[in-house]
């Protein structure tokens, strides 16, 4: 990846190995972040194909700040990890490396490096790709920087001075008595107390050089978020049922609001399941959407349709689902557990977790209930927006894809990557079912023509 000091910076393969990583998969990832770069340079903050498509914002964002504030002159270039799963964003982290830090450098050769009144991303040495600078350069991005700064440094905080200081201080009580034996052993000590003392006052004038230096984040500061909330919760189904126990899992979001909701951009962070919306799909008022660890069990087990696959799988002893929009903001959160005071009875025993209300906080289990109910049949919102909206699901689909539209289907036909026209067929309806399961396995490009136009989308066949 190109560099701001006209060079480039290299990436090398943690996992798989780099005599492991086949063809495929080193371009799949080399592609990740060229598409980042190629976003940045022009300037592209679409939810639904600029950078925020592509990483997780916040852990971006995180990865900066920790590394600002230490001043870490090996972040960027050098101790810097990403990594991805299936269907998710690129995301930053995790952190390592943290020696030449807060003032730290390798002096005995010449290096004086972390300093207190510099970019790290932009200080002339160790860099890093050019996406970094990009980045904290972009208005939106800078913006959430900003922000999470300042939830950072806030009182009680992790970032605040105050915070931090008496962290060391007690970290200082707890080596007391090594810091005897080492300087006895080694005669390695010198000057202890003043050292920490410049480390307080280090950090505490590397804050207020970020603070000044950061900018302002009232543009983001309040941000609407639509009115998306998860309403069911499948986390440890019944293994005497049909299936594998992790494939029968599922997650419902219900649309509590009076207007059809775009969820472009939107897609669950954090390190546990993963799926993110694909573009331009919508949900009308009222209505609600499931996601399912495996589409055919669920259509199979509960007799009605998921939008979609995500990855991972729930965990069953409980965790924190978190919904976000595409730079972050948190739309929804809960964290579930598989004990009181949750029903326990969702806990492996068939029933799943259903909010009783959807207007109470689903984040207090007292408003959630173990349900045995059939699933009703999602309802999916095609009307009321613009023209050319298409939902394809579940992509990837080993079985029957689903495809619905917002103006009647006249034709769909399946072509090869090349555009060999594989198979066409007419509709005349909103919505089809096609049936894959003659296919050979493998990614196909299928090509919608309805009223209002064309519309092509890569599937995959399992």
């Amino acid at each position: 990846m190109p560099n701001y000091l006209g060079g480039a910076t290299n990436f090398v393969h943690e996992e798989p190995k780099p005599d492991e990583v086949t063809t495929a998969q080193n371009d799949y990832i080399k592609g990740q972040f060229e598409t980042l770069q190629a976003t940045l340079d022009n300037n592209n903050a679409s939810a639904a194909d600029g950078y925020p498509s592509i990483i997780d914002i916040p852990t971006f964002v995180d990865f900066m700040l920790l590394n600002e504030l230490a001043s870490n002159v090996d972040a960027y270039e050098f101790s810097t990890y990403f990594h991805k799963d299936k269907n998710g964003k690129l995301r930053a982290g995790p952190i390592w490396d943290f020696n030449l830090t807060m003032g730290n450098d390798l002096f005995m050769y010449g290096l004086d490096r972390s300093f207190i009144s510099v970019w790290q991303f932009d200080n002339g040495d160790n860099i890093g790709a050019k996406f970094w600078k990009d980045l904290f350069d972009e208005t939106n991005f800078r913006c959430y920087l900003s922000k999470r700064w300042n939830e950072l440094t806030s009182d009680e905080m992790p970032f605040n001075h105050t915070q931090l200081r008496m962290f060391i201080e007690e970290t200082d009580d707890l080596l007391a008595e090594a810091i005897v034996r080492e300087q006895q052993a080694w005669g390695s000590v010198t000057d202890h107390a003043s050292n920490v003392d410049n480390l307080i006052s280090w950090l505490s004038q590397r804050i207020d050089w970020i603070d000044a230096n950061i900018g302002s984040f009232s543009s983001c500061q309040n941000v609407d978020t639509p009115p998306l909330v998860i309403s069911k919760i499948n986390y440890n189904p019944n293994s005497a049922q049909l299936g594998d126990t992790n494939e029968q899992e599922f997650i419902e979001i219900t649309n509590t609001g009076s207007t059809t909701v775009d969820l472009t951009g939107v897609y669950f962070g954090g390190t546990g399941f993963v799926y993110q919306f694909e573009p331009n799909t919508v949900l009308g008022a009222g209505r609600f959407v499931r996601l399912a660890n495996d589409a055919d069990t669920f259509r199979d087990v509960y007799g009605t349709i998921a939008l979609g696959e995500f990855t991972r799988n729930l965990s069953n002893g409980g965790e924190q689902l978190l919904l976000l929009d595409a730079f972050g903001n948190v739309i929804d959160e809960v964290f579930y557990d598989d004990s009181n005071p949750w029903p326990e009875a969702a806990d492996g025993n068939g029933p799943y977790l259903q909010l009783n209300n959807l207007t109470a906080d689903n984040n207090n289990p007292v408003n959630w209930s173990a349900s045995t109910e059939p699933l009703e049949g999602a309802v999916l919102s095609v009307n009321d927006h613009p023209a050319g909206v298409l939902q394809v699901f579940p992509n990837p689909s080993s079985k029957v894809l689903s495809v619905i539209a917002s103006n009647s289907i006249e034709t769909i036909a399946l072509l090869s990557l090349q555009g060999n026209t594989v198979m066409e067929i007419a509709v005349n309806e909103l919505s089809y079912d096609l049936d894959l399961s003659l296919f050979t396995s493998g990614a196909y490009l299928l090509k919608v023509k309805t009223t209002s136009g064309i519309i092509m989308r890569k599937i995959i066949k399992e």
